[in-house]
């Protein structure tokens, strides 16, 4: 296997030869295929190999492959071809495997639908996608086809299949409420899933645990590059997942060499399942959230013997796009580098209008052969998020990916968070995923999450953190000073809560709309110290004075602070600390560590709630 450093190249460079736009070709001999084809070729050279199992069973290639033609044929029927949506019921079973490739085997495409989502969800989005059929597993890999029969049917459709037809559609959370319907097309699917093989070669027998559920499009890769090889999919049940005695017998009975997984997930595994039901895995992939220095240290222990890798790909890239291999012994940053593009791959670190210098944070545009086909029925958010790539060939697109990175000196990309997560406060732009990442490289500090309250002047942040076991090193003041040597003063949360979880969705992403409610919920008040309360003031009165810079102990008045600037000051100061604050008291000092005083020892004096007060309802 060849390194993923050798090949990677820029076609882009700033004046001094730095590399802005950084791409790898594609994997030679990966010539246009369809992954489902390999896969029956793959299943009918070794028939009698164990292509899928589960605690209750397995089922070999010939079982599969008769299966999935059997359903294929029931798809043709019903009208299924090129372009045609299939809804699949997507269980934790052999059967939903059967379904994805029976669809795709007819011509079709596959959209998995968890079994939690409500039926009339179900219903506007079956609308909104054109689902003409729907399939249901009735145990093992029997299956139940849902749709109307067609009076004739079309079965040329499988034959008359193109690399730009869709291959699957994967919902992801939409801010209006309603899902994201990404498709991806068989050209996605092939080049992403042939690209793996430069990194890893496996053995003649091989088994991937398929830790995620099929409706995450995380499953793509224990799914489809395990069968494309001729490998065995261990399949472990809702209740396995949930049961580390359970899970640990299952991956004891059937010892899997590959893991696939986000790193929460991974960190659980490593906590819950005995030791020796892991010494059979050679690599663990982890995507689809931050890797941190710590639990690169627990993997290190718990499992030596495996590679770890930092995967990172947004779904409408069809998974992944940049990979980092966690050198053995070396040590890695925090959190983790996502690395450089897999074959076939660019990465661009633009500000909008350009590319941006190594060591700089732009937004991350993705391009390449992953990059899929859009938003199905949402034209407009296509064209926001998938533009043309204005560095690459004729045609060539790029995903705007959202996701702020910079390149180190190595030519590694470092994530720092989501533009969506950057927030105002008091005129300053600050990414809360910047400050969560400072909290997190604390010892002490398993898990963090920060959120913005209130609009305007009256704007602060909270951080809300969970400690790690250790009770003796649990301390707010000291924990939030520490991150304060780390981030600007600006971007320094009002206060630290303690709490037991950070709430996230089953992607692993911050619930911040339920984070920020844990405060009403605990009844917080915010008290704020002297150096706090400082920074606030500095920022009120140069925006009262329209400039700087000034000292804080800079006599205000000698500065040009008028009797108008005094009274925006003192009404902005009132209502950001819910303070009744007098000019005459507060200038007594007029300095901003003098003001800062004043105001801490009002305080502490006052019977009201001395932190920002709570919006008014309505």
């Amino acid at each position: 296997m060849t390194s993923d450093s050798t090949s990677w190249t820029s076609s882009a460079t700033g004046r001094n030869g730095s590399n802005w736009r950084t791409w790898m070709p594609p994997l030679a001999g990966s010539a246009q295929g369809f992954a489902h084809q390999r896969i029956l070729q793959v299943g009918a050279a070794n028939p009698q190999a164990t292509a899928l199992s589960t605690t209750s069973g397995s089922w070999t290639y010939r079982e599969v492959i008769d299966a999935v033609r059997r359903t294929a044929r029931e798809l043709t029927c019903r009208g299924v071809g090129p372009e045609r949506v299939v809804a699949v019921r997507a269980e934790r079973s052999p059967s939903t495997i059967v379904a994805m490739l029976a669809t795709l085997q007819a011509g079709g495409a596959y959209v998995p639908i968890d079994e939690s989502m409500p039926p009339d969800m179900f219903d506007e989005l079956a609308d909104r996608l054109g689902v003409m059929a729907s399939i249901s597993g009735t145990g093992g890999i029997g299956l139940a086809v849902h749709g109307t029969s067609s009076e004739e049917p079309d079965i040329r459709g499988a034959q008359q299949l193109a690399p730009a037809n869709l291959a699957y559609i994967i919902l992801t959370s939409g801010s209006t409420g309603s899902p994201k319907a990404v498709g991806v097309e068989h050209r996605n699917l092939w080049h992403s899933t042939i690209a793996r093989d430069r990194y890893q070669k496996p053995p003649e027998k091989f088994r991937i645990l398929m830790t995620m559920s099929p409706s995450f499009d995380g499953a793509v890769y224990s799914i489809y590059w395990t069968l494309m090889h001729g490998g065995e999919l261990v399949i472990p049940s809702t209740e396995e997942l949930l049961d580390p005695i359970a899970l640990g017998q299952l991956m004891a009975d059937r010892p899997v060499d590959y893991l696939s997984c986000v790193p929460s997930f991974y960190s659980l595994l490593i906590d819950t399942v005995p030791p020796e039901a892991m010494q059979s895995v050679v690599q663990v992939a982890l995507g689809g959230d931050v890797l941190t220095a710590e639990l690169v240290a627990r993997h290190r222990q718990a499992v030596p013997r495996a590679r770890l890798v930092n995967e990172y790909g947004p779904s409408e890239c069809t998974l992944w796009c940049t990979r980092y291999e966690v050198p053995d012994t070396d040590t890695t940053g925090d959190p983790v580098p996502i690395g450089r593009p897999i074959p076939g791959a660019t990465a661009q670190v633009s500000s909008g209008h350009s590319l941006v210098a190594p060591g700089r944070i732009g937004e991350l545009y993705i391009g390449g052969n992953g990059v899929g086909r859009g938003y199905i029925g949402n034209p407009r958010e296509t064209a926001l998020r998938f533009l043309p790539d204005r560095y690459g060939d004729p045609g060539a697109r790029v995903y705007r990916s959202g996701d702020l990175v910079s390149q180190s000196d190595q030519g590694q990309l470092v994530f720092h968070g989501r533009i969506d997560d950057e927030v105002k406060v008091r005129d300053h732009r600050i990414n809360l995923g910047m400050i969560e990442a400072a909290f997190r490289r604390l010892d002490n500090v398993q898990d963090a999450a920060v959120v913005k309250e209130r609009e305007g002047e009256s704007a602060y942040l909270l951080a809300f953190i969970v400690y790690s076991d250790d009770e003796t090193a649990r301390d707010d003041k000291a924990v939030l000073e520490r991150v304060s040597e780390m981030i600007p003063g600006y971007m320094l949360p009002q206060r630290v809560i303690s709490v037991h979880q950070i709430p996230r969705n089953d992607r692993g992403k911050v619930e911040r709309q339920r984070v920020r409610s844990l405060a009403g919920e605990l009844g917080v008040r915010v008290r704020t110290d002297r150096e706090s309360v400082a920074q606030v003031v500095m920022d009120i009165v140069r925006k009262a004075l329209g400039r700087e810079p000034f000292g804080p102990d800079s006599d205000l008045f000698q500065e040009g602070l008028t009797s108008l600037h005094i009274a925006r000051v003192v009404a902005a100061l009132g209502h950001r600390y819910d303070l009744r604050l007098k000019g005459s008291e507060i200038f007594e000092v007029p300095t901003v560590n003098g003001m800062a005083a004043v105001i801490v020892q009002a305080a502490d004096s006052s019977s009201s709630n001395p932190g920002p007060a709570d919006p008014p309802e309505g």
